[in-house]
């Protein structure tokens, strides 16, 4: 009889048999389950010895795994050593542990209530669906217990494979995790995303399975968090193992989603009152009533940033941006101020008004509303026919469009926003016009002050120049009268 590795288990028995009698353990005892399926018992006595078949013994023993489950695992797909020690181990560690709470250190047998035998089940048939698959990811027996210990939301533990619903399907569907499984043959093959992107709700749960297990774990846990898609996505394109760790988790929130980068734009012009565009925002140039050019604002880069604190798990990207900009309403507080960025190529603009920033139509702030040399062209034809009138304080424009039974505006087809635009520019113009007078107008007083100063201080420095002749004067008569009176004395 050989002692040494590769022999059967009939050899190894004898030799355990050995062992106990030169040793004197005839008193030990062990009562265990009996093996009722005959052809596995001559397959197992004819078998190779292998340590993880007789650890798997030794959990049928215990009554940890049922005899149908015995069959699979070294029969049929058999199961790596080591996850069979590490499951040994976590039985070990349960019955020490309960053994050391009951009293005269009495040996405690686990239970189901101490020990999830749904989950240590399922944690082995997935340790041996993945050591017999090319296409599987291998798994610890640990990593699979804990994930099959645990409630899941949208990914199902089954015969050893991880089915996602369709809620979960939908977002995997573009990554490389998935693969399709067929049940009546226990084949696996790589999905076909045309062939499955239609797929029913029902035959997801039955046919697709995840490649890797920490996989769907770690998309199932972040997948409904804030900015988890994309915490998720991140992680893939960077290669980054699919852990489950809120430290990183919150480390991408501030570093990644919790600044957002803006355009700050200033309003220029207020060519329309009831909506926003970005005509009032660019920079034009007209020369006598000729348009010269029109240049979109660069605006001013600004990093806002909001503490993971003040978000919640079901905002969404907007409302984060609202809650930033609500935060720095006082810091960009000019009205019409507009504050513009982008989230996963949506962009996003919100515009300053009376304290608060509100989101507004992107559509129609990019759109070009009116053509601005047609918009030049007509106020010069109202300006020639006299049409344009101002009311109030000289701010309000009042456009005639009816003179002399001719309909101007219908005769020009002016839409309503070339209407609104011709009054804003009418508006701009006079204003400047009005600047400009106001300016002449300061000019000619500031002028007329510095004659009047000027004569002011000419009249001045004659009536000084008088008062020091004056006084030279009274001097010398001082002097003269004083040498009269000497000579006076001496006579």
């Amino acid at each position: 009889m050989k002692y040494e590795s590769g022999e059967n288990f009939a050899s190894m028995a004898l030799r355990y048999k050995i062992l106990l009698d030169l040793l004197n353990y005839s008193e030990i005892k062990v009562a265990v389950p009996k093996l009722q399926d005959g052809q596995l018992i001559e397959s197992l006595r004819k078998s190779s010895y292998k340590e993880a078949t007789e650890r798997l013994l030794i959990l049928y023993a215990y009554g940890i795994i049922d005899e149908v489950n015995l069959r699979k695992f070294t029969l049929g797909k058999p199961i790596k050593c080591d996850d069979i020690i590490a499951a040994e181990q976590l039985v070990l560690s349960l019955e020490n542990k309960e053994t050391e709470k009951g009293e005269n250190d009495k040996y405690v047998e686990i239970d189901a209530d101490v020990l999830d035998l749904k989950a240590f089940t399922n944690a082995l048939h997935i340790c041996a669906a993945s050591a017999n698959s090319d296409f599987l990811s291998d798994i610890s027996f640990m990593a699979a217990y804990k994930i099959c210990s645990e409630e899941h939301r949208h990914i199902t533990m089954k015969n050893g494979y991880c089915f996602p619903d369709s809620y979960l399907y939908k977002f995997a569907l573009k990554t490389d995790l998935l693969l399709k499984y067929s049940a009546s043959t226990d084949k696996i093959e790589k999905i076909d995303s045309e062939e499955v992107d239609d797929m029913p709700e029902d035959d997801i749960k039955e046919s697709i399975i995840f490649r890797d297990i920490n996989a769907a774990a770690f998309i199932e846990a972040y997948i409904e968090r804030l900015f988890g898609r994309d915490y998720i996505e991140y992680c893939i394109d960077n290669s980054l193992p699919m852990e489950i760790d809120d430290v990183k988790y919150m480390s991408f929130l501030k570093e990644k989603k919790l600044c957002f980068d803006f355009i700050r734009y200033s309003r220029k012009h207020n060519y329309f009152i009831s909506k926003y565009n970005h005509l009032d925002y660019d920079v034009i140039k007209t020369e006598g009533g000729k348009l010269i050019s029109i240049t979109e604002e660069q605006g001013e880069p600004v990093s806002l940033r909001i503490d993971a604190s003040s978000v919640n798990n079901d905002d969404t990207p907007k409302d984060i941006i609202q809650k930033i900009l609500k935060q720095n309403a006082d810091t960009f507080p000019l009205e019409g101020t507009l504050m513009k960025t982008s989230y996963n190529g949506k962009e996003y603009v919100f515009a300053y008004s009376k304290g608060k920033y509100s989101e507004i139509d992107v559509n129609l702030y990019s759109s070009n509303l009116v053509d601005y040399e047609r918009i030049l062209s007509l106020i010069n034809i109202f300006s020639e026919k006299h049409l344009i009138r101002l009311s109030g304080d000289m701010k309000n424009v009042e456009i005639i469009m009816n003179k002399g039974g001719v309909d101007y505006r219908q005769q020009n087809e002016i839409t309503d926003n070339e209407f609104e635009a011709i009054k804003g520019v009418i508006r701009e113009q006079l204003a400047l016009r009005f600047a400009l007078e106001k300016k002449k107008t300061e000019g000619l007083r500031q002028m007329s002050q510095l004659k009047v100063e000027a004569e002011k201080e000419k009249k001045e420095e004659a009536i000084k120049a008088k008062e020091e002749e004056e006084r030279k004067q009274r001097k010398k008569e001082e002097e003269h009268n004083k040498r009269e009176g000497r000579k006076k004395s001496g006579e």
